[in-house]
C-alpha cells in the first residue's frame, strides 16, 4: 500500500504510457553489417532508444505532476547515483576532483 503509484484518468496518458513500454520491451533493432545493409548503425540505434527514453519520461513526469526542479532531481539520480551504484568505486562520482590554481 505504501508503494508509489498513480493512476490518472487519462486515456490519452496511459494509452502513450503503454505504447512507449510496449516499443521498449519489443526492441529488437537489427544493426547494419555486412549481411543486413538496410539495418541501423549502432549511433542510429542508441538515438532511436534515446528518444523513445526521453518521450516515457516525460510521459511519467506528467502523470506523477513533477516540477522541473523535481524532475532535475530524479536524472541527478540517475546520472550519478545510479552509475556510482552499479560501478562503485569506477564511477565518475568516485574519481579524484582536479583542483586548479585560480590565484
Amino acid at each position: 500500500m505504501s508503494l508509489p503509484i498513480r493512476f490518472t484518468d487519462n486515456l490519452d496518458l496511459q494509452k502513450h504510457i503503454v505504447k512507449i513500454v510496449d516499443e521498449l520491451r519489443n526492441w529488437n533493432p537489427i544493426e547494419r553489417d555486412f549481411f543486413n545493409p538496410d539495418g541501423l548503425s549502432k549511433e542510429e540505434i542508441k538515438e532511436m532508444q534515446n528518444l523513445l527514453e526521453q518521450d516515457l519520461d516525460k510521459a511519467i513526469f506528467e502523470l506523477y505532476e513533477l516540477t522541473e526542479a523535481e524532475q532535475d532531481l530524479i536524472f541527478d539520480l540517475c546520472e550519478t547515483g545510479l552509475e556510482f551504484f552499479y560501478r562503485q568505486g569506477a564511477s565518475e562520482a568516485a574519481k579524484r576532483v582536479a583542483i586548479s590554481s585560480l590565484v
